[in-house]
């Protein structure tokens, strides 16, 4: 019989591409699934188009848009015509934001409390590489709120679904993390030598990615929606769930998290305990240490130097010494 059901299944997928899904999202207060609170999706054919045709069965790893193409950002890489090189550009946002049907509510509220530590998964079946992130909307009247609004109001950085895979290993992003910025998610894609299916001959995984990250606590409290939204830079695709939420005051929030500045200073370790440098990024260097639960100090450039407006991110032990080119930011 279940060898039955699996055949079943796989006939009735046999014309989708499995892809991946939000299927988790856990805060103190409560939990949302696939099931209940987060919305149900609307599937769609793979490669049927912009946003593609529509199926008549669930498969929540197929909520999908085809979307467009653009220039490539590097000519040498076929790979940078894709969603996730472009995710400023209007044309790779989806039709449908949400991808959904549902309406605020549907399918039950979430609880999360703002500043708090908020733990999400996503079943990834095929790995088509690019960025995801999570945005708030506060337009609980639409069934698909406005990507822009979306867009204005990030929650999480971007990950993505490899530390060092599409490297070769020559570069690693602990945590997956990439950061707040398209100059960062630029930088990541210039590293890239490989993406989906070229870098192992093989791009289906059928595992769940998990994180834990900090939810801002300076966002408004009251219903919104959250969105999860990942960008692919393997095909021309971009997929999307929501969950319906309710933000609130946390009555046990976490202590503050400061940083002491040490200015002409930096690490004689430095090589053995840095998670990632990044050009352009010194004014925003404090949040990336704060959404990166490995990192415990962060080096900015002095200006004028030739590292001005840098960004390094560091492991614990650091072995401060004086450096003229770098101010350190220790957590206290």
């Amino acid at each position: 019989m279940c060898a039955s059901i699996v055949l079943l299944v796989t006939a009735l997928l046999g014309g989708v591409d499995a892809h991946a899904h939000l299927s988790r999202v856990q805060t103190r207060l409560g939990t949302a699934n696939n099931r209940d609170k987060i919305r149900n999706g609307i599937v769609r054919q793979a490669g049927s188009g912009i946003p593609g045709d529509l199926v008549g069965y669930g498969c929540d790893w197929c909520v999908l848009e085809g979307t467009n193409t653009n220039g490539r950002t590097d000519p040498s890489k076929w790979w940078t015509m894709n969603p996730a090189a472009h995710t400023g550009n209007p044309n790779t946002w989806p039709i449908y934001s949400c991808m959904t049907n549902d309406r605020y509510g549907d399918r039950g509220i979430l609880d999360i409390p703002a500043g708090e530590d908020i733990t999400t998964s996503a079943f990834l079946s095929a790995d088509h590489g690019g960025f995801y992130r999570f945005e708030l909307s506060y337009d609980t009247g639409s069934t698909n709120p406005s990507n822009q609004d979306f867009r204005n109001n990030p929650v999480s950085a971007y990950y993505s679904w490899w530390e060092s895979q599409e490297f070769n290993g020559t570069y690693t992003y602990p945590g997956r993390l990439v950061g707040w910025g398209e100059s960062e998610l630029a930088e990541y894609i210039s590293k890239t030598v490989c993406v989906g299916v070229s870098c192992t001959g093989n791009n289906i995984y059928e595992i769940t990615v998990t994180d834990t990250w900090r939810f801002p606590s300076n966002v408004p409290s009251g219903p919104a929606v959250l969105r999860w939204i990942w960008s692919s830079i393997e095909t021309n695709e971009v997929y999307s769930h929501c969950v319906d939420v309710n933000i609130v005051s946390s009555s046990n929030p976490p202590p503050p998290v400061s940083f002491v500045q040490h200015p002409q200073s930096g690490c004689s370790n430095w090589e053995s305990i840095t998670i990632s440098t990044t050009a352009g990024q010194g004014s925003n260097c404090e949040n990336l240490c704060r959404s990166n639960a490995s990192c415990e100090s962060f080096n900015v450039g002095r200006h004028g130097t030739q590292f001005s407006n840098f960004c390094s991110l560091m492991r614990s032990g650091c072995n401060r010494r004086y450096d003229f080119e770098w101010d350190l930011f220790v957590k206290a």
